[in-house]
C-alpha cells in the first residue's frame, strides 16, 4: 500500500500499461454477447474479435485458429472500421490516443490530479458514545475530519446510554473497548484512568491553549494528569408554550414565588403546569432538582461551601430546595409517577403542558417534532431576594483508550478535537451541545439570527393540522435546514441555532455551575448522586418531608466525606 504523505511514490509503471492495455482490449474486442460462443459447436475462447461471423456455426474447436481472415474478416474490402481487422488497425491507436488524452493527468508522475487515485493506507479508529441520537451529525463532523486527513477512518459505535458505563468498563477489561470514546465528567472518569484505561493527554498539542483549566478539571485527575478532551456541555432551563402564555397574559416569571403564582393560574385555565414526570426518577434529580437547586444554594460559591464543609448537606439552603420540589408536586401531571421521559416531554410537545423543565440537549427532538404552537426557553428564577444562576453541565469528554493499537492516528483526531473550530461544528450540526473551548465561550449571537433562516423558520407559529403527511414533510424541512451550516458563520464565532442560542445567551448573562453531585459526591458510598435523588423523589411524591430529604442526604456523606463529618451530631 502507498502512504499518502509520500507525494513522491506513484503506481508502478506496469500497472499502467496493464490499465491501458485493458482499456484497449475492452474497446476493441468486445464483440456481440453471442460471438464467443456457439450454440451447435464448441466455445472458442481465441476466437473474439468478431461482432458480425466471428465464429462459424458448424465448425468445432480449433485451438490455432485464432484468425481466419477469409472467413471472419474480409482483408480484401473496402476498409470498414466496424470490421475486426480494421478495428484492429485503426480503432486500437485511435483509442490509445484518447486514452492518454483523457487520462495523463491522473497517470503520469507528478501530475496535478495523480494523488487522488492513489492507494492511501488508512488507519481505522472507532469511537465509542452514548449518544444513539447523534449518529448522522457525527458522521458529518467525522466526515469533515476524515476530509482533511485522509489517511484515518473513524467509526462511530455508539452504546445505549442506559448500558454504556457497564459496557465500556467490560470492553476495557476484555480489551475490546474502542480506540477512542466519550468520557463522563468527574468520578466515572476518574475511576477509569485510575484502573489504567486511559491515556495521558499532557502533551496533546492545543488542549492547554484552547480550554481554560476550569474546562479540564472534570477529566483531570487528582495529580492534574488530564486524560480528556472536552467535548460537549449542555445547559438547564425551562421550556414554555409560549401561545398559551400569551393567552393568559402571563409574563416571564422574575422570582421563584411569581413562577408558582403563574403554575397556578395556568392550572386554573385547564393546562397542565409542568410536564415532567417521576416514572423515570433521575430526571427528577438531574433536570429538575439540578435545575432549581443553584438558585437556592447561591450558584458555584455556595456549592463550594458544602464541598469545603463550610456547610451542612441539612442546612436552611438545602432545606429550601427540597422545599422548592414539593411547591411544584401539586403542579405535574395527573399519575406523573407512571409517566416516563419521552411521555411527559410529549405532554409539552401536544400544547397540553405549558412548561417543561429540561436541557439544552431537548431541542432537536423538539425542533423534528415540529409542534403547532410557539415555544422558547427561561432561566428558572430565584427566591425573591436571591440571585438567579444556570446549570452548565460540563457533560462529556473524549479519552484515548490505553490499550489502543492506532495511537498516533488517535492523538491526531484529539487534537483536531481540540480545535475551536472543531467544537463550532459540533455546536451547529447539534444544537443544544455546546463546546468548551476558551475562544468560543462568546459567540456571536446577532449574527445567527440575523444571517440565517434556520432560527427564524423553526419559530414561526404553525396551523395544528392533522394531516400526517403535511406534519412530516414540514418536519424533514427543519431538518434539513438544521443540517445546513455556514462555514463562514463557523469562522465568525457563530451558533447558528436560535433557541441554542437562547440558552448560550442566558450562558453569558448569568452565573453558571454544573450540576450539585457529580463533583467529590459521587466518590464513596453511599454515592452522594443517589442519596439526593432518593430524597427528592420522596419528597416530590409526599413520602418525605424537605427536611427529612436533607437530614438523609447529610446522613448518608457523613459516612464516607469528611468536610460532611464536620456537621454530624
Amino acid at each position: 500500500m502507498l502512504n499518502s504523505n509520500d507525494q513522491n511514490q506513484r503506481p508502478p509503471t506496469i500497472m499502467k500499461i496493464s490499465a491501458i492495455f485493458m482499456t484497449n482490449f475492452l474497446l476493441n474486442c468486445t464483440c456481440h454477447p453471442m460471438s464467443n460462443y456457439h450454440p451447435m459447436g464448441t466455445f472458442n475462447p481465441m476466437n473474439t474479435c468478431n461482432s458480425m461471423n466471428t465464429c462459424n456455426s458448424m465448425s468445432a474447436f480449433n485451438p490455432m485458429s485464432t484468425y481466419n481472415s477469409m472467413s471472419t474478416c474480409n482483408s480484401m474490402s473496402t476498409f470498414n472500421p466496424l470490421r475486426c481487422a480494421d478495428r484492429i488497425f485503426f480503432v486500437f491507436p485511435l483509442s490509445c490516443f484518447l486514452f492518454f488524452l483523457f487520462f495523463y493527468p491522473f497517470i503520469l508522475p507528478g501530475a496535478p490530479h495523480a494523488k487522488e487515485f492513489e492507494l492511501v493506507e488508512q488507519t481505522v479508529l472507532t469511537m465509542g458514545s452514548w449518544r444513539t441520537d447523534d449518529i448522522p451529525q457525527m458522521r458529518y463532523i467525522l466526515d469533515m475530519f476524515e476530509k482533511s486527513h485522509p489517511g484515518i477512518r473513524v467509526v462511530f459505535d455508539p452504546t445505549p446510554a442506559s448500558e454504556y458505563d457497564a459496557v465500556l468498563e467490560a470492553q476495557l477489561k476484555a480489551g475490546t473497548a474502542p480506540d477512542i470514546f466519550y468520557l463522563r465528567s468527574f468520578n466515572i472518569s476518574h475511576q477509569l484512568f485510575e484502573k489504567g484505561y486511559l491515556a495521558p493527554l499532557d502533551d496533546l498539542p492545543g488542549i492547554k491553549e484552547n480550554f481554560n483549566h476550569n474546562m479540564l478539571i472534570p477529566w483531570m485527575s487528582k495529580e492534574n494528569v488530564i486524560y480528556g478532551v472536552p467535548f460537549i456541555a449542555t445547559a438547564h432551563g425551562i421550556y414554555y408554550n409560549k401561545s398559551i402564555f400569551r393567552k393568559l397574559n402571563l409574563s416571564l416569571p422574575n422570582t421563584w414565588e411569581e413562577l408558582l403564582k403563574q403554575a397556578s393560574v395556568i392550572k386554573k385555565a385547564g393546562y397542565i403546569p409542568f410536564a415532567n414526570a417521576a416514572g423515570d426518577e433521575w430526571t427528577i434529580n438531574e433536570i429538575v432538582l439540578f435545575n432549581i437547586l443553584p438558585n437556592f444554594i447561591g450558584g458555584h460559591p455556595g456549592r463550594m461551601a458544602y464541598l469545603k464543609g463550610e456547610r451542612c448537606f441539612n442546612d436552611p439552603h438545602m432545606v429550601s430546595a427540597f422545599k422548592a420540589l414539593e411547591d411544584l408536586s401539586i403542579f405535574l401531571p395527573p399519575n406523573h409517577t407512571l409517566l416516563k421521559y419521552s411521555d411527559s416531554l410529549h405532554l409539552f410537545i401536544q400544547g397540553r403542558a405549558a412548561m417543561w423543565m429540561g436541557g439544552s440537549w431537548d431541542i432537536p427532538f423538539i425542533e423534528f417534532e415540529a409542534p403547532f404552537f410557539e415555544w422558547d426557553i427561561f432561566v428558572p428564577p430565584a427566591p425573591e431576594g436571591h440571585s438567579r444562576h444556570m446549570t452548565f453541565h460540563l457533560d462529556a469528554g473524549v479519552g484515548l483508550n490505553s490499550d489502543s493499537h492506532q495511537k498516533e492516528a488517535a492523538m491526531e483526531f484529539l487534537s483536531w478535537l481540540a480545535m475551536p473550530e472543531s467544537g463550532l461544528m459540533l455546536a451547529n450540526q447539534l444544537p443544544g451541545f455546546f463546546p468548551m473551548h476558551k475562544q468560543t465561550e462568546n459567540v456571536n449571537i446577532k449574527a445567527a439570527t440575523a444571517n440565517t433562516g434556520v432560527g427564524i423558520s423553526l419559530n414561526k407559529v404553525e396551523k395544528d393540522t392533522q394531516n400526517q403527511k403535511e406534519k412530516t414533510q414540514n418536519r424533514k424541512r427543519k431538518m434539513e435546514a438544521l443540517k445546513k451550516t455556514d462555514n463562514s458563520l463557523i469562522h465568525n464565532n457563530t451558533i447558528v441555532n436560535l433557541h441554542a442560542n437562547s440558552f448560550n445567551r442566558f450562558r453569558i448573562k448569568y452565573p453558571t455551575d454544573i450540576r450539585f453531585a457529580w463533583e467529590k459526591l459521587r466518590d464513596g458510598i453511599p454515592d452522594g448522586y443517589q442519596l439526593i435523588n432518593e430524597a427528592a423523589v420522596n419528597v416530590l411524591n409526599g413520602k418525605w418531608s424537605p427536611e427529612r430529604g436533607a437530614d438523609y442526604v447529610q446522613d448518608g456523606l457523613s459516612i464516607w466525606f469528611e468536610p460532611a463529618k464536620k456537621c454530624t451530631k
